[in-house]
């Protein structure tokens, strides 16, 4: 009887052990997914600002230009006329 008790016990013991490797080894892989995914969407949120950006900078660039030829269209000295 108390043979079968230690029996059942160290069962017991081995299953336990054995679920706890598995979830400390599950546990891990979970993080190192959730960190690749991380990574992923930080690189992606990187390449979406740097096209932001420049997309920002040729408008600007584009903008300032025909504000540049407004002016200088508009402004010559032959228009002026004197009274």
């Amino acid at each position: 009887m108390v043979s079968f008790l230690l029996f059942v016990l160290s069962v017991l013991t081995y299953s336990m052990t054995k679920i706890l490797l598995t979830y400390r080894k599950t546990v891990k892989y979970l993080k190192t997914v959730v960190e690749s995914k991380k990574d992923e969407r930080k690189k992606i949120n990187n390449t979406i600002e740097t096209k932001n950006k420049q997309r920002t900078k040729i408008y600007i660039g584009n903008k300032f230009e025909e504000e540049i030829e407004m002016m200088t269209i508009g402004e010559s000295h032959d228009d002026i006329e004197t009274f």
